[in-house]
């Protein structure tokens, strides 16, 4: 199991921003506004220079029909010498997505990358809060389980339970629930989710992939204690 934290990619991030996330397993987290004009070369002098450790990538969340995907895929894939990566469902429906996959299916298999799906808040019964409906069942794809993202109702190890083999990737943080408005991505020891049992669930499983927290830019400070809290529950 590799335990880590997401870090948000801008084109505006430097040095300074990635201190907090020196000696650590880290998600590249690129956003979609300014992804292209991120220096790339830049930004890996400065990942090899803090001593961050990358050891996947979140794919910006740009919309389903992407122009520019297999293209994008195979830029961060040579750039930083990783082929994990997590993935926002950016379609309307379920069948919008595996069309769209069937589509590109031969580009990204050649790419040797794997796409992991992750699981998104939304309108009850949206097909994408539904981890299930996310396993579209191409070589090239797998999961990304994110707890924070679940509707109150969901039970976190129910929602999960039989899918962690083809799970890679588990996005770690907490949420409070409100009558009008979810707080979420709050610290794993902070929100109305029971982590600690959650996390002695994937120690019990012998999960194998990649926990990540992936928490609110404000708490970066406290990524260092909250990793090895959760290295205490899972390893």
């Amino acid at each position: 199991m590799i335990i880590g934290a997401a870090k948000l990619i801008r084109h505006d991030t430097c040095e300074k921003d990635f201190e907090a996330f020196s000696g650590l397993n880290t998600q590249l987290t690129f956003f979609p506004r300014g992804f292209y004009d991120v220096d790339h070369s830049n930004l890996n002098k400065i990942i090899d220079k803090v001593d961050v450790n990358p050891v996947s990538i979140h794919y910006p969340s740009f919309p389903g029909e992407d122009v520019k995907f297999v293209d994008n895929l195979k830029m961060l894939r040579d750039e930083y010498c990783l082929d994990l990566f997590v993935m926002h469902p950016k379609f309307d429906s379920f069948s919008d997505a595996m069309a769209y996959l069937r589509s590109k299916s031969e580009e990204i298999s050649k790419l040797g990358v794997k796409l992991a799906y992750e699981n998104m808040p939304g309108p009850k019964d949206s097909w994408v809060c539904d981890i299930f409906s996310l396993y579209f069942g191409f070589s090239f794809t797998s999961l990304t389980y994110d707890v924070t993202h679940l509707a109150e109702r969901m039970d976190a190890v129910a929602e999960i339970d039989g899918l962690l083999s083809r799970t890679d990737v588990i996005h770690l943080s907490n949420v409070n629930y409100g009558d009008n408005k979810r707080h979420d991505h709050l610290r794993i020891n902070e929100g109305a989710r029971d982590l600690v049992g959650f996390c002695e669930y994937l120690k019990g499983e012998e999960y194998g992939g990649q926990v990540i927290l992936e928490y609110l830019p404000r708490n970066s400070n406290f990524i260092r204690e909250d990793i090895k809290l959760v290295e205490d529950l899972v390893l």
